[in-house]
């Protein structure tokens, strides 16, 4: 087993593993409702980090005419998320908006002081 040691991060929701399993899952999953508010079909793959004193996330979200778009959410116990409802929008260097084709596997890493949106399109 591998132990990694980072930041103390206070308010974790966590449940200690039933048994020795290096792999093992929330006992309550899915956190987040199937249908979180109105043309979203489904949302799944959070990308949640602890932020002053709330947890906030990127969001994966299949519409209902099935195309995923992000979505961010925002949570005060790091499971009760209230979602915005209007999907992300980026932009390139020179203004232009990135037209997702299919956003999915977002991911939110902080390096130094500044955190950074990934995900797969």
């Amino acid at each position: 087993m591998v132990k990694i040691i980072g930041e103390v991060l206070e308010n974790i929701p966590w449940q200690e593993p039933k048994d020795d399993s290096v792999v093992w899952r929330y006992e309550n999953n899915p956190i987040t409702k199937r249908n979180p508010f109105e043309n979203v079909a489904r949302i799944f793959n959070s990308a949640v980090v602890k932020y002053k004193d709330k947890f906030v996330g990127i969001f994966r979200a299949d519409t209902n005419n099935t195309i995923p778009y992000l979505y961010y959410g925002e949570s005060k116990d790091g499971i009760n998320f209230k979602f915005n409802k209007e999907k992300l929008r980026f932009f390139d260097e020179n203004g232009n908006e990135h037209k997702f084709e299919y956003a999915y596997d977002p991911r939110v890493v902080k390096v130094e002081d500044t955190y950074y949106i990934i995900w797969c399109d």
